[in-house]
């Protein structure tokens, strides 16, 4: 796909939600199939109490982080993750909720 589009076209593609990726793979598609995974596997766990890693490669995190914490389209593209980063959120009052709040989607 790099060579056949470029790097940069490629990129601006993944990261925008409502691009047109000429063999899918947007962050709209990706958000489509990892955020009802989450709900369906995930959440139930989390709201019994469980402890859940959630490892995945960056598009699906990017999804489920702007599910959870309700990251507009804008600022979700704009924004970029370590690799390696942790995030830990904790469920209360019915949401998940950022429990370091120092490690966050950063703007480019």
């Amino acid at each position: 796909m790099e060579e056949k589009y470029r790097t940069e076209k490629l990129a601006s593609w993944i990261l925008d939600v409502e691009s047109d990726l000429p063999e899918g793979g947007n962050l709209k598609a990706v958000y489509e199939h990892a955020v009802p995974y989450f709900k369906q596997k995930v959440l139930p766990a989390v709201k019994d109490g469980q402890n859940v890693i959630f490892c995945a490669h960056h598009s699906s995190l990017r999804a489920i982080v702007k599910y959870i914490e309700d990251i507009s389209d804008k600022y979700i593209k704009e924004g970029s993750f370590s690799t390696g980063e942790l995030a830990t959120y904790y469920y209360s009052d019915g949401r998940l909720i950022k429990e370091n709040a120092e490690i966050a989607l950063k703007r480019n």
